[in-house]
């Protein structure tokens, strides 16, 4: 074993993440050489969630694994996915709301042998669901005894990058050899720090697949009618369809050394 390449992609949001993130596949295997490819599918349903149907369409178009959320059953159909133990797919590992969901998921290529393991962070979060330090050294603890020589991907589903950030020093400390990445999802805006830390590629959002001319994957008009309350007026938030691209991260991986190599952001357009 070698060099594995790996890809990360942020938050799929709605129909355009979705074509975004497909276009995106091929760009990813051709240009950069990934062997895996992972995505956050946490808002592919109309932009809110995760439906079978849109996992599917994902997973056709060249997703090796699938990651959520805090928006985990906003479609309950997905529970049958989470819960078939051949499906890619993984809830954060401290979500307790999901009974028969995974907590985690595996990948398995001639490269190498990776597991991903996603966490919600607590600060600024709707629900608090407990410390993501304390969670993920439970998970890792209990993954790593049972499958000692798979190197595993944190990621970390939260508002706050002071906290992504926090989270990814303590991997490197805690969890060196065992953990190669530490990448962050959920705000769909991709930061500047890219970043080795003692061999830990680190990250602290990818950013989205979708409409990049409004905010956030949805349009300026809804966003600013949501934000301006009652004065706005009613209605929810509708999907951008303008500006799609897919963005994530590339990261390199020394299997053998047990450490990454490099990792860089990716921004692809979508035409």
């Amino acid at each position: 074993m070698g060099e594995l390449v790996i890809a990360f992609m942020g938050d799929v949001v709605g129909a355009p993440g979705r074509r975004a993130f497909a276009h995106a596949v091929g760009v990813l295997r051709e240009r950069f050489g990934a062997h895996l490819i992972v995505v956050n599918g946490e808002n592919a349903r109309h932009g809110r969630g995760l439906h079978p149907e849109g996992y599917r369409e994902m997973r056709d178009a060249g997703a090796d694994v699938v990651t959520l959320g805090d928006h985990v059953l906003d479609d309950v159909r997905l529970a049958s996915v989470l819960a078939d133990a051949r499906e890619p797919i993984a809830k954060p590992c401290n979500f307790t709301g999901a009974a028969g969901a995974k907590s985690w998921t595996r990948w398995d290529g001639e490269a190498g042998k990776i597991g991903v393991v996603t966490v919600l962070g607590r600060l600024f979060m709707k629900e608090d669901r407990g410390s993501p330090f304390d969670a993920i050294d439970a998970e890792l603890g209990r993954l790593s005894a049972a499958h000692p020589d798979r190197l595993f991907i944190v990621e970390i589903h939260a508002e706050a990058t002071s906290e992504k950030g926090a989270l990814a020093h303590h991997c490197a400390r805690a969890w060196g050899e065992t953990v190669v990445a530490v990448v962050g999802t959920h705000t769909h805006v991709q930061t500047s720090d890219a970043r080795l830390i003692d061999g830990v590629a680190a990250m602290t959002d990818l950013g989205m697949c979708g409409g990049s001319a409004g905010v956030i994957g949805f349009t300026a008009a809804s966003s600013m009618r949501i934000f301006k309350g009652a004065e706005g007026g009613g209605g929810g938030l509708e999907i951008e369809e303008g500006g799609v691209c897919a963005t994530g991260c590339v990261i390199r991986v020394d299997v053998t050394e047990r450490r990454a190599l490099a990792i860089e952001p990716v921004r692809i357009e979508c035409g």
